[in-house]
């Protein structure tokens, strides 16, 4: 698959992960949807995470590592989840 199409396509799924988070409310962070579970806010963190990684390390190589996994605390509210979400895309 080309680089262009890639983005495109991520792109849906980038608006479908804002649609959905936009449908979550502050009591809701640590809510886990089954027993054992990530919490919301660490699925939240872990998407993060991973869209970071895999486009600024898997495909430009700006970093040097794959990223750590973004600490709980530093994110204590749902805005400061959705701030992250919107400044790794």
């Amino acid at each position: 698959m080309k680089a262009s199409e890639l983005i495109r396509l991520w792109d849906r799924v980038r608006q479908g992960l804002k649609d959905t988070i936009e449908g979550f409310e502050e009591q809701d962070l640590d809510f886990h949807p089954f027993e054992n579970g990530l919490s919301v806010r660490q699925i939240m963190l872990h998407i993060a995470q991973e869209e970071l990684g895999e486009v600024q390390y898997g495909m430009t190589r700006a970093l040097q590592a794959f990223p750590p996994e973004f600490p709980e605390a530093s994110y204590p509210n749902l805005a400061a989840v959705k701030d992250l979400l919107y400044a790794v895309h």
